[in-house]
């Protein structure tokens, strides 16, 4: 069976490469993106199983760059994990499969993929 397959997205050098080397360690396949319209090119040339997005980020936000993924049939039904350090509107968080808040312990984040992934 072939590893999950996980976008990291986070225009944060050092978080991205924090959750990178968890997820790596884990044996999840995993690659990084630190902006949304990176983030959309890999998820379209990559097709993730799922997709770690950052919120707050410069330029297109995570909410922003989760719609255009959505909008793209290949990738309208991988599961968004939000990553965020502020509160989400209940219409927000609905959008995503799960809301984590930064930072999250590693427990929690590997739960989450679990969670999502069904492993």
């Amino acid at each position: 069976m072939l590893p999950v397959r996980i976008l990291v997205v986070d225009d944060e050098r050092s978080v991205r490469v924090s959750l990178l080397r968890i997820l790596r360690a884990t044996g999840y396949d995993a690659v990084g993106a630190g902006s949304g319209q990176e983030a959309l090119a890999k998820a379209l040339e990559w097709h993730p199983d799922v997709v770690l997005m950052d919120l707050m980020m410069p330029l297109e936000n995570g909410m922003d760059t989760a719609r255009k993924m959505r909008s793209h049939a290949p990738l309208a039904c991988i599961p968004i994990i939000a990553l965020t350090a502020s509160s989400l509107s209940v219409e927000t968080q609905s959008f995503f499969q799960l809301v984590l808040t930064k930072p999250c312990l590693s427990v929690d984040l590997l739960s989450a993929i679990a969670n999502v992934t069904r492993q």
